[in-house]
């Protein structure tokens, strides 16, 4: 199987799930896609893809809202390159605003093609719930957040609790030298086995545990 939901011949037809709350895809090598045209699903609150070698994008091409997802769990993604790309989503400030609203959970494990989870700094403000981001045991992540400005950028996250980055060799740096990410309400901070990391440019004043 090459695509859960095939689209049709017609490029403006929308394909609607209004009471899809979960998606687990595990064990589907051949899988390339969810949906290559335009899928709804506002409800849902769960994506969990494990063992999909062959998907190159953690979301389908015609990228709607998900204003309620909570949990993004990606798992043994052999030629992910992409999570959150502000091309491949084609966030227009018309989208992004509601796009990650509820997120609370990123998780990312033995993805070995990506290099980054965030392209740029500014996707950041769309992800004001996020509470806990893990990236383990990804063989090519270089950074956490990319930037394609040299510019100084304070990019705030009020809400997240904790960071994992372990098992992450090539990784250099968690975002770009002139930005600092700020952490109010972080209280866990776990950095291991990322050799290449020179430099936390995270402020974090209420820090319990690291």
């Amino acid at each position: 199987m090459e695509e859960l939901i095939p689209s049709s011949a017609n490029e403006e037809e929308k394909v609607t799930l209004p009471k899809l709350q979960g998606l687990e895809l595990i064990g589907l090598p051949l899988l390339k896609t969810i949906c290559s045209g335009s899928l709804i699903c506002d409800s849902i609150k769960k994506i969990m893809l494990w063992g999909c070698d062959n998907i190159e994008s953690a979301f389908w091409s015609g990228f709607n809202p998900l204003p309620n997802l909570e949990y993004l769990h990606l798992n043994h993604l052999e030629n992910l390159e992409y999570v959150f790309d502000e091309e491949g989503l084609d966030l227009s400030p018309r989208v992004a605003p509601t796009s990650f609203f509820s997120l609370k959970e990123i998780r990312v494990l033995g993805c070995h093609q990506l290099k980054k989870v965030f392209s740029s700094g500014w996707l950041l403000y769309y992800f004001q719930s996020l509470e806990t981001i893990e990236v383990d045991w990804c063989s090519q992540m270089e950074e956490l957040i990319s930037s394609s400005t040299h510019e100084e950028e304070k990019v705030t996250l009020p809400k997240l609790q904790g960071l994992k980055l372990t098992l992450l060799p090539l990784l250099k740096s968690i975002c770009s030298s002139s930005s600092v990410l700020i952490c109010d309400s972080i209280q866990s901070l776990r950095i291991s086995k990322c050799e290449k990391l020179k430099r936390i440019p995270l402020n974090f004043p209420l820090l319990d545990n690291a």
